[in-house]
């Protein structure tokens, strides 16, 4: 196993790359006793191998690849270089000769101690990881392509502005407002888990809280990488990382969602004393990472909530829908009411409608609803729906005698009514609500494909006005 670990090892070192470059002005050989060091061909003495710099000498010479103790030897304890030449020099030939002899007067060998190579990284002439990254880092640095990881046009320019100075680590956090004595000096921790001091790094990628919505993204692809240390290292990496069936615009907005959602909850937390909730916080990435994408490209045939569910469901290549064919709405069975419910919102999110209908088990109609909820996201007039589909037929007679079955195309609704701790903080009153009025009618709720709640889309879409 040494063999292919040291292989790597020393092609690093002896490669032309730049990587192998930057890797080799960081070493030097240092002389010892001579005798490993090849004296015309190593790098032990000046800044080129002596036979590229004395090439008539070496030409002359009769050991070609001999090492340095071979060129000279101890005589009253003092050493003395001997080089052994073919012929005798001509008088335009004795300059070089001249030369190398006074290069060489002050270099002597050292029997106590080896030929070795020597780290320049740091003081102490010993390699470290660390002084290798920073050595090496510092000459083979890429460009930051600002054009193409910044101002990229994929969102709005203030948000561009923003990923802009957090790349610079120029955002106005506790750490930084500190160092300009502004704001409140002795509460410099981090608003989500006040046990770290509020610099850009923590905030956005180290905080439990924020790592946790990075881990949640590396799930939804199994991807396994650890955070670079601060914001413009990731997105000069983030690219690399990508999976090769995500489209590469989604792939380009999963760190900007996650930057601008953690910054504006930031500050609702700080200004308007809003409760944390990682949850709510999770929730807001995937909203707005479903609905630049969806802005962003318009032959993407699945929804906006199945982005929000799972995001990786837009890789699937040409399977985007799930089948449909043969899928019917159904009747409920005998002693039940089934009420689809739907809701739907103005692509701008400032106005919303909710619909919704009740069907006996004989197809008959029992009531239907259809009204304005105002803005928000689709989900909220999701739930919206479901509790006012519940509250009529608690009303009405002939609901009131059977069970009912609360059909909806939203997923989302569905999987916090029945997991009610995976539901964010923003939306959980409004789904204990729905719990609480369903649990005396031992309600059953259903997720259906799109094409079976036709009837609650148009009453939604009516409601909106």
């Amino acid at each position: 196993m040494a063999s292919w670990i040291w292989r790597d090892i020393q092609s690093s070192f002896v490669g032309q790359d730049e990587f192998g470059i930057a890797f080799q002005e960081c070493c030097r050989l240092q002389l010892g006793d001579g005798n490993k060091l090849f004296f015309w061909s190593d790098h032990w003495i000046g800044s080129e191998p002596l036979q590229s710099r004395y090439l008539i000498i070496f030409a002359l010479a009769w050991n070609k690849n001999g090492k340095v103790k071979e060129f000279g030897l101890k005589v009253n304890d003092s050493w003395s270089w001997n080089i052994c030449l073919r012929r005798r020099l001509f008088d335009w030939e004795i300059s070089q000769w001249d030369s190398l002899l006074r290069e060489l007067s002050d270099i002597k060998t050292n029997g106590f101690s080896h030929d070795c190579l020597v780290w320049r990284g740091n003081c102490e002439g010993i390699y470290s990881a660390k002084s290798g990254y920073l050595c090496t880092n510092k000459r083979t640095k890429i460009p930051f392509d600002w054009k193409g990881l910044v101002w990229s046009g994929l969102v709005p320019p203030r948000i561009d502005f923003f990923i802009w100075q957090a790349a610079l680590g120029r955002l106005a956090v506790r750490s930084e407002l500190a160092k300009r004595g502004i704001g409140d000096l002795s509460n410099i921790l981090c608003p989500f888990c006040s046990v770290k001091e509020e610099s850009v790094p923590h905030l956005f990628l180290y905080c439990y809280s924020t790592w946790e919505i990075w881990s949640w993204f590396f799930r939804v692809w199994n991807l396994f990488w650890v955070l670079p240390c601060d914001i413009s290292s990731l997105l000069m990496q983030w690219g690399d990382l990508k999976p090769p069936s995500v489209p590469p615009l989604l792939w380009k907005l999963i760190p900007i969602a996650i930057f601008w959602s953690t910054w504006l909850f930031r500050n609702e937390v700080l200004f308007k004393n809003t409760t944390f909730d990682k949850l709510q916080l999770l929730f807001l990435v995937r909203f707005r990472l479903a609905s630049w994408y969806k802005a962003g490209v318009s032959d993407v045939a699945v929804s906006l909530e199945d982005v929000i569910v799972n995001p990786a469901i837009v890789g699937c290549g040409p399977l985007k829908q799930i089948p449909t064919v043969g899928a019917r709405w159904l009747p409920p069975p005998v002693g039940f009411v089934k009420i689809n419910t739907d809701g739907a919102v103005l692509a701008s999110g400032s106005r919303g409608g909710i619909g919704g209908i009740a069907h006996s088990h004989s197809g008959e109609k029992i009531l239907e609803f259809s009204k304005s909820v105002g803005a928000g996201p689709p989900v909220l007039a999701e739930l919206l729906a479901i509790r006012e589909g519940i509250v009529l037929a608690s009303s009405n007679v002939i609901c009131a005698k059977a069970r009912l079955i609360i059909e909806t195309d939203c997923c989302l609704a569905v999987d916090w009514i029945e997991n009610p701790a995976e539901c964010p903080l923003i939306f959980r009153n409004l789904v204990q609500d729905i719990i609480r009025a369903s649990s005396p009618r031992g309600c059953i709720f259903r997720k259906i494909p799109r094409c079976c709640n036709s009837a609650a889309d148009v009453l939604a879409k009516r409601g909106i006005g």
